[in-house]
């Protein structure tokens, strides 16, 4: 049975191809839209999914659809009403509409609704490999087939069955309140990982009374939070908090510790509880929250649970995957078990050889580039010798981690790498850690691996750096002496594998920092030509695009006014009228409402040499001059992706 499941709510959209249970392909749309956390209707991933099953839309047997059908419904209402003539639809026959809109003409029949955190907790237990677990979906918000809207839903699953046990409301909103904190100490829309790793450099003492008198646990292992006494008393604290990109206080690492210790406090009360009530000693978890490493590094180590799985792409996306497993568990053959999922590398393979040298030539005034018969050694002995890369291979990963696939590595050892990783990429907070990637035979060496954590395949746990390994290892090992650990098993990616045994065998480290392979504007790269620009519009000093080594030029003004600069896909570009005259400015297209970025200004002369540009037409013909002022808004316009590079043939 052909099963496409789609994430088309919210934010992250996205698609997954599933053949009798088997993943066959899994995309998130802003890989190929270019726009991070994007909503737009996951078209172009669906197309990708079918082309890779080589299905065409009507030999898909069934579309599960990450919503519920009672939301859908209630949509519809509110829809209608301001109809004329008023709507009047099924789910099936509304959704159906949504599918043509985009392209893809489906039988309404084919349609199945499920649930938001119905499709988290599916894809977390369909991907365990448990016979029966206690899961736990908990993110901020979903729609729900019993409630108007729920946070997270705790399951008791065996087999194919998800009975519902405690449903969180959107009062009771772990997720929805440690994002508010978020907002509160200054950072953005899905920022919470910033929290989680300012954290360990806080002492939740200073204000855990704060966080108590808002909080109550009740004896029947559930909760109770004051969400707006305690947003008021730490509005207080934080006395209308800092100016964004100024100095994080003492103040700032202390709420966000205090933040963090809540949230665990939390989960473990009721993870406890529901233990006990069902004796289950397994747990799958999936949904935002299942993202926050330190609390599954916690709950992994504290031996509540022989094993704990969580789904990698927990975040909205993975309700693609939950929604086609779930409908699969429903409809397939009861003989037909799930298995331990051990790799997400379903996105977007390269292309052949002759493809990849195409696209190098093309770029030949940027780049310089040659073949080798030896990629791994090749890049180990640069990495080792001090070198930051991209390392570029076979498909691209599902899900907001790069596990070695569309990677940024580096030397883990030299603390003043983390430094060096931020200021030629990633432009973001030195406080926030880098992940290893370690050999998996070699992890316990590294790291203190809980009883039957060998495996760690996700990034998804931390856990503490032994603590003779931490001088050696500056550059992963965070304040607390943790680090969020990645093991890397031959028989899943033998050349990922491969690169990190040809390091270890020079510098006796068997490990790299690992990083995903992107600047702070965009989504992770995904496309030969995605790698060669974020390439050379970063400080990297090589890219390895699977057996191919490349080092780059100057990029000059000279170059870029030879040029050729047309407006992004992703973008689009406008002017508006004001008390000073004209303003033009730039700005995403299919951003997530939960995310959107605020226009980027930008000259009038860029903005009029942009709306008369073609893909053959020199920037220096539109500009009219050989070292315009605007050449500085060009190289931020492109940086951020909001134009695109045409080379010219010289």
């Amino acid at each position: 049975m052909l099963i496409l499941g789609i994430n088309a709510s919210y934010h992250d959209t996205a698609a997954v191809i599933v053949r009798d249970g088997e993943v066959i392909a899994a995309l998130e749309e802003e890989r190929l839209n270019r726009v991070k956390h994007t909503n737009a209707f996951p078209r172009q991933a669906m197309a990708f999914c079918l082309e890779e099953a080589e299905a065409r839309i009507d030999d898909v047997d069934r579309i599960a659809i990450n919503v519920a059908e009672e939301a859908l419904c209630r949509q519809i209402a509110t829809e209608a009403a301001s109809q004329v003539p008023p709507l009047a639809l099924s789910a099936a026959s509304y959704a159906s509409r949504m599918f043509q809109t985009a392209g893809f003409k489906v039988n309404p029949g084919r349609l199945r609704f499920v649930p938001h955190h119905v499709a988290h907790g599916a894809s977390a237990m369909f991907s365990s490999g448990f016979d029966e677990a206690l899961v736990l979906s908990l993110d901020g918000l979903g729609e729900d087939s019993e409630l108007d809207h729920s946070s997270g839903i705790l399951f008791r699953a065996a087999g194919s069955s998800l009975e519902r046990l405690r449903t969180m409301t959107k009062t009771e909103s772990l997720g929805f309140l440690y994002g508010q904190i978020t907002k509160l100490l200054k950072f953005r829309e899905f920022d919470e990982y910033k929290v989680m790793g300012l954290a360990p450099y806080g002492d939740a003492c200073a204000y855990r009374h704060v966080f108590q008198n808002s909080c109550q646990l009740t004896s029947d292992g559930w909760y109770q939070i004051d969400r707006l006494q305690l947003m008021r008393a730490l509005y207080a604290i934080l006395q209308g908090p800092q100016i964004e990109g100024s100095e994080l206080t003492r103040i700032h690492r202390d709420v966000a510790a205090a933040c963090q210790e809540l949230l665990e406090t939390v989960v473990f009360h009721f993870l406890r509880h529901y233990r006990r009530e069902t004796g289950l000693d397994r747990l799958a978890m999936a949904g935002g929250v299942a993202l926050n490493c330190s609390l599954n590094g916690k709950i992994a180590a504290s031996g509540l649970f022989k094993d704990v799985f969580v789904q990698p792409a927990s975040h909205d996306a993975g309700g693609a995957l939950g929604a086609a497993l779930f409908v699969a568990s429903q409809e397939r053959p009861p003989t037909l078990r799930s298995k331990r999922l051990d790799t997400v590398y379903w996105g977007p393979g390269l292309p052949e050889a002759s493809q990849i040298e195409q696209t190098l030539n093309r770029w030949s005034r940027f780049i310089d580039w040659r073949h080798s018969g030896r990629i791994a050694n090749l890049a180990a002995q640069h990495i080792a010798d001090g070198s930051v890369i991209a390392w570029v291979q076979s498909r691209s990963e599902f899900g907001p981690r790069a596990l070695g696939n569309r990677s940024i590595l580096a030397d883990p050892r030299p603390a003043k790498n983390r430094d060096i990783v931020n200021a030629m990429v990633k432009k973001r907070e030195g406080f926030r850690p880098f992940a290893p990637s370690v050999l998996k035979e070699r992890a316990s060496d590294y790291f203190e691996l809980p009883p039957g954590y060998e495996s760690l395949p996700f990034m998804l746990f931390v856990l503490p750096v032994r603590p003779e390994q931490q001088a050696k290892l500056g550059a992963i090992t965070h304040v607390d002496g943790s680090a969020r650990v990645q093991t890397v098993d031959r028989a899943t990616n033998a050349k990922y594998w491969e690169l990190i045994h040809e390091f270890g065998e020079i510098t006796g480290i068997f490990m790299l920092l690992n990083t995903s392979f992107n600047n702070s504007a965009e989504p992770i790269v995904d496309s030969v030509e995605d790698a060669i620009v974020t390439f050379i519009t970063t400080g990297l000093h090589y890219l390895a695009i699977d057996d191919y080594w490349i080092g780059k030029r100057e990029v000059t003004d000279d170059l870029l006014l030879n040029s050729a600069f047309t407006i992004a896909p992703c973008a689009e570009f406008g002017c508006t009228g004001t008390e000073r005259g004209t303003a033009t400015w730039a700005k995403y297209r299919y951003e997530s409402a939960f995310a959107v970025r605020e226009p980027t200004p930008i000259a009038k002369p860029v903005f009029e040499a942009l709306c008369n540009s073609s893909e053959q037409t020199s920037l220096r013909s539109l500009l009219g001059c050989n070292a315009p002022a605007e050449l500085s808004d060009i190289r931020r316009l492109w940086w951020l992706r909001l134009i695109k590079l045409h080379p010219i043939p010289s």
